[in-house]
């Protein structure tokens, strides 16, 4: 798992914020000419994601930090029970070992769980804000369109931008969970180097 996050995060987790950056300053200003009342209620989206992922991280770290020192401790213990090949051998049910290791498997995936659930609902809770905003925007536009206020082509830049610049938002927050990730693993890679 430390791994793969840190490989994660350093091939293309930082190339991604920077570039996703770029997209949503260049969204926001294009925005800003054709609409500033749209380029605001749009910029207001982003530090709300990221303050609202930012508590979700904080969060989410201690849970993973939980999360990772029960599966790794249920795994060891899981291990040492697969190692022992001629104790296997000499027991007449396999039961018994699954009695051994069961509430070891079963704290893996609940601490799994808890930290899987807890990450959904808080992303569902600020995707669902990001949808209510874009609707709203896309309520704005239609009235302003009857109203004869807006081309056509501005109507089109403006929808075109909506879903690029909210996908750029969404890819610079997925990005910053992976920082988080990478976080966790590196603090229990320190902790077990300390232990050696």
């Amino acid at each position: 798992m430390s791994v793969k996050s840190t490989y994660s995060i350093m091939t293309g987790d930082y190339i991604n914020i920077w570039s996703n950056i770029i997209i949503v300053v260049g969204a926001l200003v294009i925005l800003f000419k054709v609409n500033w009342i749209i380029a605001c209620a749009m910029a207001m989206v982003l530090p709300i994601n990221i303050l609202g992922y930012k508590a979700l991280n904080k969060k989410l770290f201690e849970k993973s930090k939980v999360m990772q020192e029960q599966t790794s401790a249920g795994w060891q213990k899981v291990l040492s029970f697969i190692d022992n090949v001629d104790d296997f051998k000499q027991l007449s049910k396999f039961s018994y070992i699954e009695n051994l290791i069961d509430d070891d498997v079963h704290k893996i995936f609940k601490s799994m769980a808890d930290v899987n659930v807890y990450a959904q609902s808080v992303s569902y809770i600020i995707h669902g804000f990001n949808e209510v905003v874009r609707s709203i925007i896309m309520l704005y536009m239609l009235f302003m369109a009857t109203k004869d206020d807006y081309q056509a082509g501005v109507i089109m830049i403006v929808i075109f931008l909506i879903p690029v610049y909210f996908s750029a938002v969404s890819s610079i927050v997925s990005s910053n969970l992976n920082k988080r990730d990478y976080k966790v693993a590196t603090g229990f890679i320190d902790e077990v180097k300390s232990l050696a």
